[in-house]
């Protein structure tokens, strides 16, 4: 928004009408949105955030240059990127060097050797009704009633049937 000046243009206010606006439009999708009172003061806070966020990172730049005396290594560069948020061209702006031609793929290298394997389904649950997470309606709750619906065979306590799953 600050690069096509349209900030200094519609500030907070006007951006906060935009997001009124898109709502209104995915009504006709999602249906009607509950009022969020404190979403202008998050957003608020947020951007704050965010305008402040590449200042700190400038300067932290600007320090592991001066500790490498000007000369960066890969490792440096990924950490930038990748722990403080500069993007590639800004780094090789302030460094006033070439963005390293091996940069991405050692990124890509990195992750594919950090990559998760997917995560073992240890019980069938597909047959049973979408869970009601009472604690998120209140938090408060203590005692509900409830039918137990089905129990498993805890896998990770060598099978003892200490799972229930209730109505």
């Amino acid at each position: 928004m600050r690069k096509n000046d349209w900030w200094d243009a519609f500030g907070m206010e006007g951006f906060l009408q935009i997001f009124e606006c898109h709502k209104k439009d995915l009504e006709g999708i999602f249906g009607k949105f509950k009022e969020y009172k404190s979403f202008g003061e998050i957003m608020q806070v947020e951007y704050d955030r965010w305008m402040h966020s590449d200042e700190e990172s400038v300067k932290k730049l600007e320090k592991i240059i001066k500790q490498r005396k000007g000369k960066l290594t890969i490792d440096d560069w990924i950490v930038c990127m990748q722990s403080h948020g500069i993007p590639a061209d800004k780094i090789s702006e302030i460094v006033k060097a070439p963005v390293p031609m091996n940069l991405y793929y050692e990124i890509s290298q990195r992750q594919e050797r950090t990559a998760k394997a997917t995560e073992l389904i240890l019980y069938n649950t597909t047959h049973l009704p979408e869970t009601d997470n009472m604690y998120y309606k209140d938090h408060n709750l203590m005692n509900f009633d409830a039918t137990i619906v089905e129990v498993f065979q805890n896998v990770s306590q060598k099978n003892i049937p200490n799972i229930l799953i209730l109505d």
